[in-house]
């Protein structure tokens, strides 16, 4: 997503808020409620904001993680996903992925 040049930050802030809920809303809805997530604080540095949370889906054995960040009038979203790894594996994974980003 892309913001218009001059848009407040307020409106950056209650967009990401808006896109955050929707995006947790459908991970609960796809999985009929049968997925456990982590809570997803939205950490304000002014200039951009980000927010982590990750998901797991014991049916199916998934687990992921999730990076929304809203910086430089764009927001992003990075996904790491697996299935029938352990925590460790998918944080590892998710680590290396997100520290590898950089916003330009």
């Amino acid at each position: 997503m892309y913001f218009k040049a001059g848009v407040k930050n307020d409106d950056i802030r209650k967009s990401f808020g808006n896109y955050l809920e929707a995006r947790r809303k459908a991970e609960i809805s796809e999985t009929n409620g049968k997925i456990t997530l982590t809570e997803a604080k939205v950490n304000d540095g002014g200039d951009y904001l980000f927010t982590k949370y990750g998901g797991y889906e014991k049916a199916i054995d998934r687990r992921f993680i999730a990076l929304i960040t809203a910086e430089k009038l764009k927001l992003f979203t990075f996904y790491v996903e697996s299935t029938g790894t352990n925590d460790s594996h998918v944080n590892d994974l998710a680590a290396k992925t997100f520290d590898s980003i950089e916003v330009k």
